[in-house]
């Protein structure tokens, strides 16, 4: 595995994504807003932004897009291959983030079902026998095989990682709470300038007339899409929120129904219906495009020791703000021409356009937001040193990719390994002080650290005679090593 393989990984679950909303706009018969709905979705940025960490929420979001559009696709056709597809689709999910993709999948399903036919038998119709079988064929076969390993599966995944979690009972307690409107306040992250337009998602306008190309739409298939993809947003959107567990990629799921919703509501061409929401958004766009550059402005001014030096990357930066002020101008002045599609064009614009300069303004934050240097000068100048890390393993896990195991931890606190420590297994190897002096003795020892540790460490491990090697923005390497101590002084000298 490298590192290619692992962002090929995010890359192509959002190229499933994209394609399962592309059926489902087929499906409907609305393929242009099938499209817009990809842009919308791509150029809101939510995505993109978390999938820089290796999350199984992309996954489970493309897992969920293909059991909806496979549910709608039962829901015009009949056909009970479709509904197969559903239950297949949710025991990807399920394999790939638990239960939650169940409730959530066979939620929408239920309730859509209910809210469009108001009959019991009809929602009974959603258990088709055969789809449990195939949800159980491909789900169950892992559980069953990790409960007859580990004797404390069943309690710790159903109960512990589950039912408490959603109750804020879990342990370890290693994610963060929030208000029940927590994910209501992080709509700007999934949608990013899109969120100015939420106004459009009340438009319930016929789309017949909208595109070129959905002439064949029917009022019956957009009002079943768009009940399918209200109870898609609306489902995921209130079990998290009832959830006491809160984390802004869970609702990544959800997404996809949101842009599409967007998607429906953009004004049709030469037609007042929604024509004021586009341009009050519009407007919205503006203001806060303004606002950004004299935001940094006031805290250059009143704050000089924050503002940045004149380099190519603050430079870029500023061209950037000047580029969305631009953007949202022109998308203002084309909503109130009625030029809709313009406007639309320009939104994806300013979407795009940040992320067109994000690889220059990231290289500066590499250092502090990924180990890939340090694990780099490890195995350049330490090659025979055993790797030993320190305490919070979190802060510094992705070591653990790009160097061969085994690797230890000395005084760990990692909540990740705590299930793996309590149950005795040894790899990592979990080191205590002494056994960290005894592993140290026997050859030489790079112990990495985060900053704020070092002096701890240096006056816990004194009769080691411990030395910081090398300094790097997010860890300190230290060894005990007269030999490695040396040489790296050699090099410093020679810098």
């Amino acid at each position: 595995v490298n590192e290619f393989a692992v962002r090929l990984v995010p890359v192509l679950f959002l190229g499933g994504t994209l394609a399962a909303l592309a059926w489902l706009g087929r499906l409907a018969r609305l393929e242009r807003r099938a499209q817009a709905a990809c842009l919308i979705l791509l150029s809101g940025g939510g995505y993109v932004v978390m999938s820089r960490s290796l999350l199984f929420d992309g996954p489970m979001m493309c897992w969920l897009a293909w059991a909806m559009a496979a549910f709608f696709a039962w829901r015009r056709h009949g056909q009970r291959r479709w509904l197969w597809l559903f239950y297949a689709a949710l025991a990807a999910s399920v394999m790939t983030k638990g239960l939650v993709g169940l409730v959530i999948g066979g939620g929408v399903a239920v309730l859509a079902t209910a809210w469009l036919d108001r009959s019991l038998r009809a929602v009974l119709r959603v258990f088709d026998p055969v789809g449990l079988l195939i949800l159980v064929l491909l789900a169950a076969p892992w559980h069953v095989l990790a409960a007859a390993r580990e004797p404390d599966f069943l309690n710790f995944y159903f109960i512990n990682e589950h039912i408490r979690r959603f109750l804020d009972l879990r342990e370890p307690k290693d994610y963060y709470t929030g208000p029940v409107y927590y994910y209501l306040t992080r709509l700007p992250i999934y949608l990013g300038a899109w969120i100015a337009f939420l106004p459009l998602l009340l438009r319930g306008s016929r789309l017949r007339e909208n595109f070129p190309g959905n002439a064949d739409a029917s009022p019956g298939s957009e009002r079943e899409l768009r009940v399918v993809l209200w109870t898609w947003w609306l489902v995921p959107l209130v079990f998290f929120s009832l959830s006491r567990a809160k984390a802004n990629y869970y609702l990544l799921s959800a997404v996809p129904a949101l842009a599409f919703l967007l998607a429906l509501g953009w004004p049709a061409m030469a037609r007042q219906t929604g024509r004021r929401r586009l341009v009050a958004g519009s407007l919205a766009l503006v203001l806060v495009a303004l606002a950004t550059p004299m935001a940094v402005a006031a805290v250059a001014h009143y704050k000089p020791e924050l503002q940045p030096e004149l380099t190519a990357t603050a430079v870029l930066l500023w061209v950037l703000l000047a580029s969305v002020v631009g953007l949202a101008v022109a998308a203002l002045a084309c909503a109130l021409r009625r030029r809709f599609r313009a406007a639309f064009w320009l939104t994806v614009g300013l979407g795009v356009v940040p992320w067109l300069t994000a690889p220059a303004l990231l290289r500066e934050t590499d250092e502090a937001l990924s180990q890939r240097d340090l694990a780099r000068y490890l195995a350049a100048e330490m090659p025979d040193a055993r790797v030993v890390l320190n305490r919070d393993y979190e802060k510094i896990s992705s070591l653990a990719f790009y160097l061969p195991p085994p690797l230890a931890i000395l005084d760990s606190r990692s909540d990740d390994l705590l299930y793996q420590q309590r149950h005795g297994y040894n790899r990592p190897q979990f080191l205590d002080d002494a056994e960290f002096r005894q592993l140290a003795a026997r050859g030489p020892v790079a112990l990495v650290a985060r900053p704020c540790f070092v002096e701890r460490l240096l006056a816990r491990h004194r009769s080691l005679g411990l030395h910081v090697v090398r300094a790097f923005r997010s860890a300190v390497v230290l060894t005990a090593d007269p030999a490695l101590a040396a040489a790296a002084a050699g090099r410093a000298r020679g810098g």
